[in-house]
């Protein structure tokens, strides 16, 4: 599984379209997207992210970190991801 450091980096890369495609083939949940869109690839603190949402601190976390953790999953082994992180 990549790491979260990897993940982010993967995430604020200047190739948005790959980055768009990559975050697609994860499958995360509207929710899931929502909080790693606003805290991964805009580089939001938590807080402001709840505070631009409307959502508790809790619930971005909670979304965030399954986000993450579903992205870590799904780009783990693919050689044109590490490629870029190169």
């Amino acid at each position: 599984m990549m790491e979260e450091n990897d993940v982010l980096r993967f995430l604020r890369c200047e190739s948005s379209d790959l980055v768009d495609l990559a975050v697609k083939k994860a499958n995360l949940t509207w929710k899931e997207e929502l909080a790693v869109t606003l805290c991964g690839r805009k580089d939001k603190t938590q807080n402001q992210a709840a505070e631009e949402s409307g959502l508790s601190v809790d619930t971005v976390q909670r979304w965030y970190r399954r986000g993450i953790e579903k992205l870590g999953r799904a780009w783990s082994g693919i050689w044109w991801i590490q490629k870029l992180l190169e």
